[in-house]
C-alpha cells in the first residue's frame, strides 16, 4: 500500500479495503488516516450497498482504489479477481487504470508484519475503458477478464 501511495502522491485516492481490516485499531487507525473505504466481502447485501456508495463517491470525483484478489497469500501467483472494482467500475462509468505491483510477497509475506529488504517495482498501466453496455454484469466480468490479462502480463506472476 506504501509503495502505490508513494507513486501516485499526486493523486488522492480512496482505499478500498475489506471489512475485516477494520476491525482491529492497529490496522484501522492508519487506514482511515489515509481515507480507507472498508467493504464487506462475505454479506452479499451490505457488499453491494458498499460497492454502489463508493460508485457515487467515484462520480463525485472520489477515485477509488482496489485490490481485486481481495487478500494476501504467501504462493505465489495471481489469485482470481473479486468483481466488486469491476461492477464500480461500470457502475460509475469510470476507466479503470491498473497497477502491477512487483516484488511485495517477498518484502512484506503473507503472516509476517516485519517487512525484509528488497525492491519494490510499481507500473501503472493504460487506462482500460468501460466501454457502453446494456448488460453491467457482463461488462463487468469482460472489464475483469481484460484487468486481469493485463496484471498477468505486467506482474510476471503465473495464474493462480
Amino acid at each position: 500500500m506504501l509503495a502505490i501511495v508513494a507513486t501516485l502522491r499526486s493523486a488522492p485516492v480512496a482505499f478500498v479495503a475489506k471489512a475485516e481490516l477494520g476491525g482491529a485499531w492497529y490496522t484501522r487507525l492508519p487506514m482511515q488516516r489515509i481515507g480507507a473505504r472498508f467493504v464487506e466481502r462475505f454479506d452479499r447485501r451490505k457488499g453491494l450497498e458498499d460497492y454502489r456508495q463508493i460508485a457515487a463517491a467515484a462520480r463525485a470525483g472520489h477515485s477509488p482504489l482496489f485490490f481485486p484478489e481481495g487478500t494476501f497469500r504467501r504462493a505465489p501467483g495471481l489469485m482470481p479477481f473479486r468483481m466488486g472494482a469491476f461492477a464500480c467500475a461500470v457502475e460509475a462509468k469510470l476507466p479503470v487504470i491498473p497497477v502491477a505491483l512487483r516484488g511485495t510477497r517477498a518484502i512484506l509475506p503473507s503472516g509476517s508484519w516485519f517487512p525484509r529488504h528488497g525492491r519494490i517495482d510499481v507500473t501503472v498501466a493504460a487506462a482500460t475503458d468501460v466501454g457502453d453496455a446494456d448488460d453491467r454484469w457482463s461488462a463487468a466480468l469482460a472489464l475483469r477478464d481484460q484487468v486481469r490479462a493485463t496484471m498477468l502480463a505486467l506482474t510476471g506472476e503465473r495464474d493462480g
